[in-house]
């Protein structure tokens, strides 16, 4: 074949596919989100020696904890529940990832969720009135702050790993957590508290 005809075949041929794919009708919107994965608060995925640190686990309820709280008195945990969710952060001041979360819990969750019904507890292990102040000052975190002084409320949700992040819905029971912070954390809690907050607020606790 002559490389003149050769040329113009593949011209027409090409014309052809373009006006195939021109005419072909384009998926509305609706059926695009059909197709997609639907969003879900993610799996709670541990090692053995990460299960074997946990006492709680997703579906389980918060136990019932009260503590002192910084510039109050002892307060019950469950004061503290959002209308559609609840954070808790149990941390400890020599831990760097647990300074970055109290960092980044105000403009990732308070700023993004607060208005949607999301609350956000921290829970200082193991450390003073004084040293949890300087932390939280440091960490420009302006959310309630209670005092495990002795470690006894974080002995009830589990041991060693910290900081420890739990997701609660309204009553108190655990829809999502995490041992560490690490970008997989935040970027799942993120997630999960989109889901949480895309419906109808859950009925309040008795």
């Amino acid at each position: 074949m002559r490389p003149a005809l050769m040329l113009l075949t593949c011209i027409v041929t090409w014309l052809a596919i373009g006006e195939v794919i021109a005419a072909a009708p384009e998926a509305k919107p609706s059926q695009r989100s059909k197709l997609a994965a639907p969003v879900t608060i993610p799996k709670v995925l541990l090692s053995k020696q990460g299960e074997a640190l946990c006492r709680v686990r997703v579906g389980d309820k918060m136990p019932a904890i009260a503590l002192p709280q910084i510039g109050g008195s002892e307060t019950k945990l469950d004061a503290f529940y959002g209308k559609k969710a609840t954070v808790v952060v149990f941390w400890k001041s020599n831990r760097f990832m647990a300074q970055q979360e109290l960092r980044d819990l105000g403009p990732e969750v308070i700023d993004r969720f607060g208005k949607e019904g999301v609350s956000v507890v921290g829970i200082a292990v193991k450390e003073s009135e004084a040293s949890a102040e300087s932390v939280l000052k440091k960490a420009g975190a302006k959310f309630a702050i209670l005092i495990d002084a002795n470690g006894d409320a974080f002995a009830k949700v589990g041991s060693e790993k910290l900081p420890r992040t739990y997701l609660l819905d309204p009553q108190g029971k655990i829809l999502w957590f995490d041992i560490e912070y690490s970008l997989a954390t935040r970027r799942e809690l993120k997630q999960a508290l989109h889901v949480v907050t895309a419906g109808p607020a859950a009925p309040a606790r008795k």
